[in-house]
């Protein structure tokens, strides 16, 4: 057996390196971020049959690397720069918010649960992978993986999200890329209930959760599920800037619809004006810059739960929310702001 503190990585090249790239994703970064520390701490080396728990305050935004661990529990309750995963069979690996990437190499039925900016996947089969990723996941040569929402809790999540940059409400777990196509690669799951539990007894101490029921990263469906749905709303807020509104709204409304996307961006004013171009329900005061959250719900009687949660709550207006006014106008709402956002005339 091997130990979490092992001094180095192995020698071992790859074509990343080969290409330049350094082992955490990131083009000429060093793997660690200062000369001085102490590599041995941010290593899970070799190991066997062992839980480990880095805690908040342990990492502090350094990178980490797990290598060549079998049949371990793994948790990173703590931000990142980035995070590499080689060679780790039948391990569960809980990744704290990692403002880079996260890059899982020639493992075996893990089940990593992350939350990143960035996550990859290379050479790795019957693996299950529950994610928040603000940007779209990346496979190649990867075989019966499971892709899931993201369903972790510890205390300092919420902070950490912050530190590292990411939004809670920017979540593409589902818009997979797959590199080498080909039919059985890859599937999305509904919902965590049909994967089997996560982590171990041992950290209760440490408050972690793997399915809490009130979260910092809301559960989204994904708009692959969205032929499953004929009555939808959109629901926009403006200048929301901790998520307040927004992540309340969720709540209120969670046990009646399924939340299908949820997005977070700041909106050009030409951008603002083709969104509410000749609608009535559009807020006065549209301006340069403006942060836009936008959330795609579903379910019966959709555009009336939707309207009368914004009402029952005072901080929202019509000065800084929307809600589609009928569920035909929900879908434009929907196509409108997909179409700003991925051409890029919407960010500011």
């Amino acid at each position: 057996m091997g130990s979490c503190c092992s001094s180095s990585r192995t020698n071992k090249k790859t074509d990343d390196d080969e290409n330049g790239e350094s082992n955490n994703g990131h083009m000429g970064v060093d793997y660690f971020q200062r000369d001085e520390i102490d590599v041995s701490k941010y290593v899970c080396q070799e190991l066997s049959n062992v839980t480990v728990v880095k805690e908040a305050g342990e990492l502090n935004g350094q990178a980490f690397h797990i290598e060549s661990c079998d049949n371990c529990i793994i948790y990173l309750l703590d931000h990142t720069a980035a995070v590499t995963i080689d060679l780790c069979n039948d391990c569960q690996i809980f990744v704290g918010p990692c403002k880079g990437s996260v890059f899982v190499r020639e493992s075996k039925r893990c089940h990593i649960m992350a939350s990143c900016q960035q996550f990859r996947a290379r050479d790795t089969v019957q693996s299950t992978f529950q994610l928040h990723c603000t940007t779209q996941p990346v496979i190649e040569n990867c075989s019966s993986i499971k892709f899931c929402c993201f369903s972790g809790f510890y205390p300092q999540l919420k902070d950490h999200l912050t530190v590292a940059g990411l939004s809670p409400l920017n979540n593409n777990w589902y818009s997979v890329h797959d590199f080498t196509p080909q039919s059985g690669n890859w599937v999305t799951l509904k919902r965590e209930e049909n994967l089997p539990s996560f982590g171990s007894d041992q950290v209760s101490s440490t408050s972690f959760q793997s399915n809490c029921s009130s979260r910092v990263v809301p559960r989204t469906l994904g708009i692959k599920f969205q032929d499953e749905y004929t009555k939808t709303s959109v629901v926009v807020f403006l200048e929301d800037s901790e998520h307040t509104r927004a992540l309340k709204f969720i709540e209120n409304v969670k046990e009646k619809l399924s939340l299908l996307i949820t997005k977070d961006t700041k909106m050009k004013t030409n951008g603002l004006q083709q969104f509410f171009l000749n609608n009535a329900a559009a807020p006065p005061d549209l301006r340069d810059g403006m942060q836009i959250e936008y959330l795609l719900l579903a379910g019966d009687q959709c555009i009336q739960i939707c309207s009368q949660a914004l009402q029952e709550d005072p901080m929202n207006t019509t000065l800084n929310s929307y809600c589609s006014p009928n569920e035909s106008q929900a879908w434009t709402d929907y196509q409108k702001l997909s179409h700003l956002i991925d051409s890029g005339i919407m960010n500011s």
